[in-house]
């Protein structure tokens, strides 16, 4: 794995009045992360790094969890081992306790496996939050999505280590998922779980877009590792590729909004109704060829909880 240099999570407090006329910061920035026994070292250490941090807030306790994936050398880990951590913050951006480490991405002490991409979202309902990352687990190289439901508290509770992708074959290291997101629905007790990834249904290195709905719980419901991209027809497919998504939750529909960067020909959106059919128009694109594909955040989709789509392809429309 690329190292980095020191690399730490830091937060600022950010004004959000109206009455603010520009970004407003609140008081100084402050350290949240300290990978490395820095107790022995004296200082932060270089070997050790934090990044790709996540946040939620919690209304009930008027707090934050901020998550992020390091490596550390805390027995029994050892440099290069990256797991999930997150610590709790007061609505005034106090650090609320220690560090806590919340994923076990292969056996402790072997740096071959590793998660990474945190990020969070909070469950009003249950006055709980859940966490996904990137990891490999069980084979190493072999990325998938991994989650862990962590009380208001921050204690992990639930499944451990819940795998909520399977993308191809269990072993092949050939297939990966990268980048999951997380949003929470408050009306229909559902988490929407999306991230870019390429399958056993796909060319290797095409990524598409896929998703998976979990119950407040933790359970899966509905389509196991719903495709929810479909980008380009021409060959090779993988010149033409979803991937970096974001997820949004609309409570007054009661729906997702699933959105990402892709290269497609050409460039389209859909969205699909709370009865999980599809809809889907042309965007105005600019003539692309399969060794020229048009980068932007092109796509987006709604998703309902109740429901998911089954996507269509749809054929090249050209312009001039």
């Amino acid at each position: 794995m690329l190292k980095l240099a020191l690399l730490l999570t830091f937060a600022l407090l950010v004004a959000a009045s109206p009455a603010a006329a520009a970004v407003q910061p609140l008081g100084a920035q402050g350290r949240i992360s300290a990978q490395g026994n820095e107790a022995t070292a004296g200082a932060p250490r270089a070997a050790f790094d934090a990044g790709n941090p996540g946040v939620a807030y919690n209304p009930e306790r008027d707090e934050y969890l901020v998550v992020w994936t390091a490596d550390d050398d805390t027995a029994p880990r050892v440099d290069d081992e990256f797991e999930a951590f997150a610590r709790r913050m007061s609505g005034d951006g106090v650090p609320l306790g220690p560090a806590v480490r919340i994923s076990d991405m292969g056996p402790d002490g072997n740096a071959s496996f590793d998660a990474s991409n945190a990020t969070v979202a909070y469950n009003p309902d249950a006055n709980q939050y859940l966490v996904v990352w990137e990891a490999d687990d069980t084979t190493d190289d072999e990325l998938e999505v991994y989650g862990q439901r962590l009380s208001a508290t921050g204690i992990e509770i639930g499944t451990n280590d819940l795998r909520i992708s399977a993308m191809g074959a269990d072993g092949n290291p050939g297939q990966d998922a990268f980048q999951p997101v997380v949003a929470y629905s408050t009306v229909s007790d559902r988490y929407l779980v999306a991230w870019h990834a390429d399958d056993t249904s796909t060319d290797d290195n095409e990524f598409e877009i896929w998703g998976q709905l979990l119950t407040g719980s933790g359970a899966e419901v509905g389509t196991d590792d719903a495709r929810l991209s479909t980008m380009g027809t021409a060959i090779p497919a993988a010149n033409f590729t979803g991937q970096s998504a974001a997820v949004a939750y609309d409570a007054l529909r009661d729906e997702f909004l699933v959105v990402w960067t892709g290269a497609t020909s050409p460039r389209t959106s859909s969205r699909s109704t709370a009865s999980g059919s599809r809809r889907s128009r042309a965007l105005r694109s600019a003539r692309t060829t399969s060794a020229s594909p048009t980068w932007g955040p092109t796509a987006w989709r709604r998703a309902t909880p109740s429901a998911r789509p089954s996507p269509t392809t749809r054929a090249p429309t050209s312009t001039s």
